[in-house]
């Protein structure tokens, strides 16, 4: 599960065994992901807009994409799976 976050935010957040992309980034950075799966967009938490845009951007290239609802903190709380 890529994180496509803000800049700010890749200090603070990143996954084992998966890079951040920047939303401003994830146009020119399509390549670095998987085609064949369905990628999971997810920023701070529920009231975040970036996930919305990156599935838009990633639907519209033809990838299958969805949105975390929560943030990455409530995905590690509830001791769900980060890395494949």
């Amino acid at each position: 599960m890529p994180s496509l976050t803000g800049r700010s935010q890749l200090a603070n957040e990143a996954t084992r065994g998966r890079g951040s992309i920047p939303l401003e980034q994830l146009p020119h950075r399509l390549a670095e992901l998987p085609g064949d799966v369905e990628v999971v967009a997810y920023c701070r938490g529920a009231y975040c807009v970036l996930s919305h845009d990156a599935v838009r951007l990633l639907t519209a290239s033809g990838r299958r994409a969805a949105r975390l609802v929560d943030g990455m903190l409530e995905w590690r709380l509830a001791d769900l799976p980060v890395a494949a």
